[in-house]
């Protein structure tokens, strides 16, 4: 009863148990599901076999009965008419025969006129004229009628001699169907036989109700097959065959189909089931009962080898374990005991060196740790005498000797003694290991030989490479140590020589300390003036960076609205101008391509913070229109201005037919814009400027030369760099570094050859660029004729107005809003096709707006202009935007952008038709 407890308790028990249950339930379950699936199987198989042989069979019967009836027809269809009177008042000569296949027999005549001569007959069919071509054909007829009962009754019908008329003869259905003689059904067996849909000409008296109205396809005489049907209470396996009716009686094939519900085909598998499981069951409780006893066998050793580990991690080394197995269990068990009683040895041993290191290493005073060794050493190997040696580090030669002389002194003695050089190379020789040394009564060891003592342990004491000393152990014999053990007093050697280099490296580090408080004091005091010079010095260079940045971009800015401003005020000062529309035209072109140009230098500035997209890659440039434009944009400061100061300054042009270049239009024409400045800013004295353009290789080179007051070679070398100005307060110098910002950029070279008081020439080489390489491939489609209805969101009044305007005049229906409430307020999927809307926008951006209209919409396209703030203050990119442009807006870019959105569903008819002919 208790191996029994003991057995439950334990988990490992516990664990085998099941694991000898599971190695037999597995396969004895998986056998017995194979075996009850192969038994199943082999049950519904034979079922199948058997309805398919039963119901040809029982069709074969019915076949050879109506075979029989016909030939019974023919004969009695003969003797009719031999004893049929030929004359009026004329009695036949002999009686019919007994019918028991037919109950009644008529005859029809050709014009139809019937007349019953053989029992009774409620109704007789017609018959049709296609059945009397038949009948002329000597066939027999097989025909169908319905009762005033709804019974289906049978008919037979031949041709008698003469063929003027024909025997009917209805066939009786007992004598047809005669279950309960030759044509017995099986048992648990139901039958149907049908005809042509929807005929069930018969079913048996079992037969269930949900069986008279299946259908099964009608096949060729003689053939068969099987299906499954249900009732409400049970499934049915289901055999059918065709009876082949069709030459013999000129009419379609029977259908006789016989069914075996599920439950009695499997009543054999229960018996099965009970027996099978039994048996598993029993060899379930044999396997049970054979693995306890073999658990109990082994698990009763290791719970005697677990209780002493327990005893043993207790620190109780006394009791042993007793194990009777006979087998390996009991030379386990005595190999346990030997180890018990070693590690109660060495656990003694390592006990007592524990307490001599935590003593040795919490004392950082040389003389208590040699105190402390002294004091316990002895308890982890019993000696005669003890004694540790310390080398004077300034003086190898000598040293001090700490010794407990007699093996029950406790009284510390030192004295001074010298160290030969034979004992330091003794000492350094088992630096890692012992030695043992017989006294001579001379040297540093001399005072251990007097007493008695006839073998000295040597523990050499190192510090890194440093010899410290040693510990001597001395005995009266000869000492026979196991390795463990001098391997522990090795260890203690080796934390006794930590204990003593920590002693002295304390005594050390104070020294060092005290030394390095006073230097970091003093180098707190100058890390803080350093710290406020810095500062000081990082917020004048910030403050001189963005004075001079400012500088730049205003003077950039402020050349790019020279054009705006002087001919727009020029149309307002002057408005018979506007009655030129060549030079009116002239005028707006160029405001509006300065204007471009301010918008690029506004966004420079975002270049800054954000990478360059993908509307920002290099198109296709004609430099030559570029320079004339140029040269126009430019006049105020070439002509006017410097009229204005006296200076007659004069442009020209030697422009060659070159190829088109990559780059932007707004760019390119800042780099020669910056040039020609330069240029005007260089002649003082007045001066000409020259422009020309011409084909250098694979590349097309620009050139901007002036008769100016030129460069030394110094300032040649330095002009690109960024802040570098020869003008004094009047130069950002940001001008030129921009200018050879923007050509390395497009893959240019810009070389620069000047000479004081001839002049400077610009020397610009810029790829040729094919058309196919330039740009971004979009998919777009042709916008003419389509009419979106567009919601446009912006919080500036202004603003949207122009973007409205801009869409008015491109054909759309436009709808003006001031904020994103207000929007989503207003969008309908049905009504608004598209949704234009401002970045920076109070309480809601126009990402945000986007990420609502996509989960009210998702096929509803959203285009987001920005001004700069394209980023959320997260960093996060929306998904819900299908496309960006950047402001101010220009009709080129807007009409790009709509061309590539796809728009939704709900667009008018004719809408879609322009985009999808287009596409």
């Amino acid at each position: 009863m208790q191996i029994e407890s003991s057995f439950l308790r334990s988990r490992v028990a516990r664990r085998v148990f099941a694991l000898f249950i599971l190695c037999a339930l597995v396969p004895v379950g998986a056998l017995s599901l194979v075996s009850l699936a192969d038994v199943r199987s082999q049950l519904t198989q034979q079922a199948e076999r058997r309805v398919r042989q039963e119901s040809k069979a029982m069709g074969m019967a019915v076949y050879q009965r109506l075979l029989l009836l016909e030939a019974e027809l023919l004969s009695i269809s003969r003797q009719h008419h031999a004893i049929t009177p030929t004359a009026p008042g004329d009695v036949p000569t002999e009686p019919l025969p007994s019918t028991p296949g037919f109950s009644g027999m008529a005859r029809i005549s050709g014009d139809g006129a019937t007349s019953v001569f053989l029992g009774e007959l409620q109704s007789i069919p017609t018959v049709s004229p296609a059945q009397w071509a038949l009948l002329r054909q000597k066939k027999t007829l097989l025909t169908t009628a319905t009762d005033d009962l709804g019974a289906r009754r049978l008919f037979l019908v031949r041709l008698s001699d003469p063929d003027t008329s024909a025997v009917v003869a209805q066939i009786n259905g007992d004598y047809l169907w005669d279950l309960a003689g030759s044509m017995t059904l099986p048992a648990e067996m139901s039958m149907c036989v049908f005809g042509p849909a929807p005929e069930v000409l018969f079913c048996s008296p079992s037969a269930p109700a949900t069986l008279k109205v299946q259908r099964v396809g009608q096949g060729e005489g003689g053939s068969s097959s099987l299906l499954e049907w249900r009732d409400e209470e049970d499934s049915y396996i289901a055999g059918y065959w065709a009876i082949p009716l069709r030459y013999q009686f000129s009419a379609a094939p029977w259908t006789v189909l016989l069914s075996e519900s599920r439950s009695s085909v499997l009543a054999p598998l229960a018996s099965f089931h009970y027996r099978f499981s039994l048996v598993v069951v029993i060899a379930l409780l044999c396997v049970a009962l054979l693995s306890v006893n073999q658990i109990r066998k082994t698990m009763v050793p290791l719970e005697e080898l677990g209780k002493g580990t327990r005893r043993i991690a207790k620190r109780n080394f006394s009791t042993p374990v007793q194990v009777k197995s006979g087998d390996e269990f009991e030379e386990l068990a005595a190999s346990f005991n030997a180890m018990a009683s070693r590690l109660h040895q060495q656990f003694t041993q390592l006990a007592t060196i524990h307490e001599i290191d935590r003593s040795v290493l919490s004392v950082l005073d040389p003389s208590r740790i040699v105190d402390t060794v002294l004091a316990r050493l002895r308890e982890v190997s019993p000696c005669q005498g003890l004694a540790v040696l310390l080398i004077d580090p300034s003086d190898r030669t000598r040293g001090w000797l700490y010794a407990r002389l007699g093996p029950e002194s406790k009284q510390t003695t030192m004295q001074g003694v010298t160290v030969t050089e034979a004992e330091s190379r003794m000492l350094t020789a088992h630096r890692d290991g012992s030695t043992l040394l017989q006294p001579d009564g001379t040297g540093a060891f001399a005072a251990l030989s007097g007493q008695g003592s006839v073998s000295l342990l040597v523990l050499p004491l190192f510090r890194s490479h440093d010899l410290l000393g040693g510990i001597v152990l001395s005995y009266r014999t000869a000492p026979d140590m196991h390795a463990d053990h001098l391997v522990q007093l090795r260890q203690l050697a080796d934390q006794v020589a930590v204990a003593l280099s920590n002693a002295s490296d304390l005594a050390e580090r104070k020294r060092a300390e005290t030394s390095l408080r006073e230097s970091h004091t003093q180098l707190e005091a100058a890390m803080t003036e350093l710290k406020t010079t810095q500062q000081h010095m990082v917020q004048q260079e910030r403050l001189r960076a963005l004075g001079q940045m400012a500088s730049g971009i205003a003077h950039d800015f402020n050349n790019t609205l020279s054009p705006i401003m002087g001919f727009s005020e020029l149309l307002l000062i002057a408005p018979q101008m506007a009655a030129d529309p060549a030079q009116l035209k002239e005028y707006l072109q160029t405001i509006n391509m300065a204007a471009k140009d301010a918008a690029k230098v506004v966004s420079r500035l975002r270049d800054f913070y954000r990478p360059r997209l993908d509307a920002d890659l290099a198109g296709i440039v004609d430099l030559n229109s570029l320079v004339q434009q140029s040269v126009k944009l430019s006049q105020p400061k070439w002509k006017d201005q410097a009229l204005a100061n006296g200076v007659a300054i004069e442009i020209k042009t030697e422009l060659e037919s070159v190829p088109s270049v990559a780059g932007h239009e707004s760019e390119l024409r800042e780099v020669l814009t910056n040039l020609v400045f330069n240029a005007v800013d260089a002649m003082p004295q007045s001066g000409s400027i020259t422009l020309r353009t011409k084909v250098d290789g694979d590349a097309v080179r620009l050139e901007v030369s002036d008769t100016g007051t030129g460069m030394t070679e110094e300032v040649r070398q330095r002009c690109l760099e960024p802040f570098f100005s020869t003008k004094g307060e009047k130069g950002s110098g940001l001008g030129l570094s921009m200018v050879y910002g923007i050509i390395r950029r497009l893959r240019g070279t810009i070389d620069i050859t000047s000479a004081v008081g001839v002049g400077t020439t610009f020397s610009i080489r810029l790829p040729i660029q094919a058309e196919a390489e330039t740009g971004t491939n979009h998919d777009s489609h042709n916008m003419d004729g389509v009419r979106l209805q567009i919601l446009v969101v912006d919080d500036d009044p202004l603003v949207g107005r122009v973007t409205g305007e801009y869409l008015r005049v491109a054909g759309h229906s436009v709808e003006v809003v001031g904020s994103a409430a207000e929007a989503i307020r207003r969008f309908s999927p049905e009504r608004v096709h598209l949704v234009v809307t401002d970045h920076g926008m109070p309480h809601m951006t126009g990402r945000q707006l986007a990420d609502v209209i996509k989960k009210i919409s998702p096929d509803t396209p959203v285009l987001l202009l920005t001004g700069g703030d394209e980023l959320e203050p997260d960093g996060t990119v929306s998904q819900a935007v299908d496309a960006e442009l950047s402001k101010p807006l220009t009709m080129g870019a807007l009409r790009q952008a709509l061309s590539t959105l796809r728009y939704p569903k709900s667009l008018p008819a004719e809408s879609q038709k322009e985009i999808g002919d287009a596409a």
